[in-house]
């Protein structure tokens, strides 16, 4: 049992589509763990920040999801959670920024820590 690191984000895009069809809207899928949250990060192609469609613009969403204490761990069986408080609360955001591309929205995310992979 591998638990996901603290202040990294992992790609879950796999793991959410095969969650929820809802998440087939989405290019990427990432989850990051926080002390007292969860984030989830969402990426739709075409889409700028105020939700008009803008080819070749890359929209990331963002939502914090409070953890129900600070030391739940996150690992890969346990995703099921924060995908169902996602599609629960109809797919809400906390934040969003538009990028020219996917490299750029990902760059940003790594921040130096890199991009996690679940097999």
């Amino acid at each position: 049992m591998k638990y996901l690191d603290f202040a990294k984000y992992y790609d879950v895009t796999k793991q959410a589509k095969e969650y929820s069809k809802e998440y087939d809207m989405y290019e990427k899928v990432f989850i990051c763990v926080d002390t007292w949250d969860f984030w989830i990060v969402r990426i739709q192609k075409d889409y700028n920040k105020a939700y008009e469609v803008e080819v070749g613009k890359w929209l990331m969403e963002r939502e914090k999801i409070a953890k129900p204490n600070k030391r739940f761990q996150l690992e890969e069986s346990r995703l099921k959670i924060v995908f169902e408080h996602d599609t629960e609360a109809g797919f809400e955001n906390w934040d969003n920024e538009d990028y020219d591309n996917l490299e750029d929205v990902v760059e940003d995310l790594d921040d130096g820590f890199g991009i996690g992979e679940i097999i």
